[in-house]
């Protein structure tokens, strides 16, 4: 099993913007010596708590810190870029990280709609029909990457240097409700479902994609992927101390209220209220958040890669101190490694 870290690069309430690269340098660092396949690098804009708005330049900065880990930006949100610009800037990327470089394509803006509108420089407007427009998109992409005649007319005779590229950056297709799946299916794709986000999906799509996919230049086996938001610790008690930070996120997350992580010790003796509790139920419930001792993890993981068939575990663990979160990424290599 392959195991790999989404990172928002979330800030505490104790961080600057330097501390949070410092701590992530770090825990690049560490993670690879653990054993950790891959890293990626998440892109949101207009949010002050999640400073990944420009992934591919951080994935540019860590693939020359690191000697085997796969990184890359997961993903890069297409509706805001050109094909051609996307397509070079990962090549560009492969060709100074041979072997390393990921490309994940993802629909969702990642912000909200001002932002949406001061990237697009005041010209956006909603295709009439959103599948098609990012299926276009995707393919002219790949064609870019591939040094092929892209899907739109309009870009025929463009060329997208540097040519020639081997091997190419492993382009992914994103998702979270599992629309895409049958796209990667298509198109010989790796495809990663962010099971964090919290859209509850069967299993179907994911079963699907495995029995329709089509060997391409990006693979030539399926390769499914699921994120997940979690905590192991040495025990129960201690899992649910340090949830307790992400925990109180995913509430004000659901009021639309995000802030900075807050210290466990701060929030030990918070008791949320019976509407917040039960939306936490859920979220447990149905695996969009995780906790417990590392025994009762690997048997939650266990279950998860057996129903979805699944090839890479992701992990988000937005805990306040550093120490908790590596503890945490290194029990769960244990547990897979």
């Amino acid at each position: 099993m392959r195991l790999g870290v989404h990172d928002l690069l979330t800030v505490t309430t104790e961080d600057s913007n330097t501390s949070v690269f410092d701590r992530t340098k770090r825990k690049v660092q560490e993670l690879e010596k653990a054993g950790y396949h891959r890293y990626w690098f998440a892109e949101h804009h207009g949010l002050k708590e999640h400073i990944s708005s420009s992934p591919e330049v951080i994935s540019a900065y860590f693939a020359g810190l690191t000697d085997k880990m796969r990184i890359g930006a997961g993903g890069t949100m297409i509706m805001h870029y050109s094909p051609l610009k996307t397509a070079e800037l990962f090549k560009t990327m492969a060709c100074l990280a041979p072997g390393r470089i990921d490309f994940g394509m993802g629909r969702a803006p990642g912000c909200a709609v001002n932002e949406i509108l001061a990237l697009a420089q005041g010209r956006y407007s909603s295709p009439k029909d959103i599948d098609q427009y990012f299926a276009d998109k995707m393919l002219d992409i790949l064609a870019f990457l591939q040094d092929a005649e892209p899907k739109t007319e309009l870009y025929k005779y463009a060329v997208s240097v540097p040519q020639q590229v081997q091997p190419l950056p492993q382009a992914w297709v994103l998702g979270s409700t599992g629309r895409t799946a049958p796209f990667a299916a298509e198109n010989g794709l790796p495809y990663s479902h962010a099971r964090f986000f919290g859209i509850d999906v069967d299993e179907k799509p994911f079963l699907d994609y495995r029995k329709n996919f089509k060997p391409s230049a990006f693979a030539d086996q399926p390769n499914l992927s699921f994120s997940y938001e979690i905590v192991v610790a040495d025990s129960s008690e201690e899992a649910d101390y340090l949830a307790k930070t992400f925990e109180v996120a995913a509430v004000r997350n659901k009021a639309d209220d995000i802030k900075a992580l807050q210290d466990p010790e701060v929030l030990k003796d918070l008791e949320f209220t019976p509407e917040e509790s039960n939306h936490l139920k859920e979220l447990y419930a149905k695996r969009f958040l995780i906790k417990g001792s590392q025994q009762e993890v690997q048997a939650i993981l266990e279950e998860e890669i057996e129903r979805f068939k699944l090839d890479e575990l992701m992990f988000y663990i937005p805990l306040y101190h550093e120490a908790d979160q590596i503890h945490c990424y290194k029990m769960l290599a244990e547990m897979f490694l």
